[in-house]
């Protein structure tokens, strides 16, 4: 990949994080204004939901000035949230669609990988990521990234129910 397919990819990637957190916001104002609670639209209809928002549009915005962490960071956290959907809503919905935002950012991530390394490689005065970032962003991914998994062993039943339950409600496994 050269400079300037590196250079298309993270914009491309960085266009597709923005349909993607347009398209949640447009859902999580839907669901908060229809007061929407039973129906698919239910898992919408929290105010927390706006961290996604405000997560999708700072990588859309890491990805367009071409940062490797907030390319891995979307990839690895779209995974995550449609596994979650999926699990909430008991459907695989919009899988099509899924996989062309996950080929965008997988894009993404190889154009600022790409980017950087070709940037090094011409540039003289090319200043490398602080180091300091390596040490708090690494572990940062790390944390975030297994508190995502703890969360989805939780939801399907790998891990205890973090629910209080009474000894009738609790399944064998969890006695």
């Amino acid at each position: 990949m050269n400079r300037e397919e590196a250079i298309k990819a993270t914009k491309r990637g960085a266009a597709a994080a923005l349909v993607s957190g347009i398209i949640t916001l447009a859902v999580v104002l839907f669901a908060i204004l229809t007061n929407a609670r039973n129906n698919s639209l239910g898992i919408w209809n929290d105010p927390s939901n706006i961290f996604d928002i405000v997560l999708i549009f700072g990588c859309a915005y890491g990805i367009y000035k071409k940062s490797r962490f907030a390319a891995v960071l979307l990839f690895v956290y779209f995974i995550f949230a449609k596994i979650i959907i999926g699990i909430e809503t008991g459907k695989a919905s919009g899988i099509g669609m899924s996989l062309v935002f996950l080929y965008f950012y997988g894009k993404a991530i190889q154009g600022a990988f790409s980017f950087h390394k070709i940037e090094k490689a011409e540039n003289p005065n090319y200043k490398p990521t602080p180091k300091w970032f390596y040490y708090a962003g690494m572990p940062a991914l790390v944390i975030f990234v297994s508190l995502m998994g703890i969360g989805l062993m939780s939801m399907t039943g790998v891990m205890p129910s973090t629910e209080v339950q009474s000894g009738v409600e609790m399944s064998k496994k969890s006695k």
